[in-house]
This record gives C-alpha cells, sequence and structure tokens, in this order.
C-alpha cells in the first residue's frame, strides 16, 4: 500500500514538472511568434503620453494601420516590431506561462476533485481561483523581464533621451539597477502582477469553460477545431477584463522617474483628466488583435505538446 501511494505521489510529481516544462516551452515560442503585435500595442499605447511617456504634442495616427505602416515605412517590421524586446518577452513568457498553464490543473483539480459532487457553479469557481492564483506566481516571477521588455518596445513610441539611447535588455537591467537597485526591477509589479491574475484568470476560465460545454453538449470533439474556438473565447474573455489595467501598466512603466515617484494613482487621474474613461480602453482592438493570436498560438501549442509527451489534452 505504501509503494502503490508512493508511486502515485512520483508519478503526479513528474507530470507536474512536464506540464511545467511543456507550459514553458509554449509561452517562449507564442511570444517569438507574437512580438510584433506585442510591440505595437505598447507603442499604441503609449502615443498619448504628455512628458516623457505620457504625451506627445505631435499630431497622432488616425488609425492602428495608418500607425503600423509609418512604423514599417521608418524602422521596418523587423527593427521597428519584431526585435524590440524579443529576448525578455520570450523569456519572461516562458516563466510566466510556465507557472501559471504548469500549475493550472494541479491546483483546479486540488479545489474541485473530479470525483466530487461537482456543480456548475463549484467547477467555475475553481478554475477562476486556480487562474488567479497561479497567474499571480508566474507574472510575480518574471516581472523584471517584463518591465524590461515594455521599456524597450515603447522606445520607438516617445521622445524621451533617457529610453531612446540604448536598445539592449542588458543594458537596460544595468540601468535600472544602476538607478533604483534590486527595487527597481519590479517598477509597476502590483499592477503587473493583478494583470496577470485577472489575465490568467479570465482566459483559462473562459478556455476550460467552452470546451467543457462544447464536449458536454457533443457540438465538438476535443481537439484542434475545440482548442481554435475555446481560445478565441478566451482572448475575448481576458482582453476585456485587463485593458483597464494593460493601459495603466503601460503607461505607468514607461513614465519618467518624476511621474514614477507620484504613484500609480495619479498616473490613472492623468489618464482620466486628459482623455476621459474612454482612456483606459484605448487600445483595446490592439490588444485583441495582440492576445488572439497569442491565445490560439497558446493552447493550440500546448495540447498538441501534451498530447506529443503522452499526456491527455486538458481536461
Amino acid at each position: 500500500m505504501a509503494s502503490s501511494a508512493s508511486s502515485k505521489h512520483t508519478t503526479e510529481r513528474e507530470g507536474l514538472l512536464t506540464n511545467i516544462a511543456l507550459s514553458a516551452a509554449t509561452g517562449a515560442i507564442n511570444m517569438f511568434l507574437t512580438n510584433p503585435l506585442d510591440s505595437l500595442r505598447i507603442r499604441w499605447q503609449c502615443l498619448t503620453s504628455n512628458s516623457g511617456t505620457l504625451g506627445t504634442s505631435k499630431v497622432l495616427p488616425c488609425s492602428v494601420l495608418a500607425y503600423t505602416r509609418d512604423i514599417r515605412a521608418t524602422d521596418g517590421i523587423w527593427r521597428g516590431l519584431w526585435l524590440p524586446g524579443l529576448a525578455p518577452n520570450c523569456l519572461g513568457c516562458a516563466c510566466s506561462v510556465g507557472v501559471r498553464l504548469g500549475f493550472y490543473p494541479t491546483i483546479r483539480d486540488a479545489l474541485c476533485p473530479t470525483g466530487d459532487n461537482q456543480t456548475s457553479a463549484k467547477r467555475s469557481g475553481a478554475m477562476l481561483a486556480s487562474g488567479l492564483v497561479a497567474g499571480a506566481a508566474g507574472y510575480t516571477v518574471a516581472a523584471p523581464l517584463f518591465l524590461v521588455k515594455t521599456r524597450l518596445q515603447s522606445q520607438g513610441a516617445q521622445q524621451c533621451a533617457e529610453l531612446s539611447k540604448q536598445a539592449h535588455a542588458r543594458t537596460e537591467i544595468a540601468r535600472l539597477w544602476q538607478q533604483h537597485g534590486f527595487v527597481g526591477l519590479w517598477r509597476g509589479a502590483p499592477i503587473l502582477v493583478f494583470r496577470g491574475a485577472v489575465l490568467s484568470a479570465s482566459q483559462t476560465a473562459a478556455y476550460d469553460t467552452t470546451k467543457r460545454v462544447c464536449k458536454s453538449n457533443t457540438i465538438l470533439d476535443d481537439g484542434p477545431v475545440l482548442h481554435a474556438v475555446a481560445s478565441l473565447a478566451g482572448a475575448v474573455s481576458l482582453t476585456t477584463a485587463i485593458i483597464p489595467i494593460d493601459v495603466l501598466l503601460t503607461r505607468y512603466q514607461t513614465a519618467s522617474d518624476a511621474e514614477v515617484a507620484q504613484g500609480p494613482t495619479k498616473c490613472v487621474l492623468d489618464i482620466f483628466r486628459r482623455e476621459g474613461p474612454a482612456g483606459f480602453t484605448r487600445g483595446w482592438l490592439t490588444l485583441f488583435v495582440r492576445m488572439a493570436p497569442s491565445s490560439f498560438f497558446t493552447f493550440l501549442i500546448y495540447e498538441q505538446l501534451r498530447r506529443l509527451a503522452g499526456y491527455k489534452y486538458l481536461d
């Protein structure tokens, strides 16, 4: 009996470690493919700044498409959108996705075991709670990497000389460390972690729920088509949930030191005063365009890697 319990524990631990590794690989591959969309989102959100990165007085492009054309004409797609922040973004996503997707099934099933008398509300609550916990943990670990990638990506959208002279992750990390110490690497981390927790909870819960509804009602079988449909549902859910936090995080992380010293509350008030409530939804479409392919690739790659590793699809 003891041997059987020990063997089961070892199998569960190996399964967890394998799931974390597969999730980390998923995050890195996905971000390599979608970094141009992330760069475009950051640069577009930074266009409304007034000092440093909170604004400029120049005429803004009339649309995201026009702005994309401007970037392609001046910098090219590779230098202007794909390369900026690529390395820290890939590494950051490997860490965050590795933790949030790697631990998600384990936490969910611990909160609501499969053999339990499950109700829809209880299962949904377990999905949201596990997404929140795993997402917060993942983004806490990756916070310095996401800070660096955001500052590097924003350079094309601002006139701040402090940030425009260098464009390498190691240089930016060294600058932050020299100017602000260890704490400086976690600038905006509370906002990022909150955003990550909301993102993870809204995305994984919508994905998981869509899969379960489609399977239980025999609408679609578990496979790539269902994964694509569920991933788009996750993208809509997470985009709507995080857009206000996303705008605040982008402005705060790319702000000048003087603006940061006044805290995120001042940043919120500045956005509201200059742009009104609509300012907190700025970039919804660019965020969705960024998150839809990301969500699609994340779950498609993740589910197929699980199958290749000999595991069943996420259930």
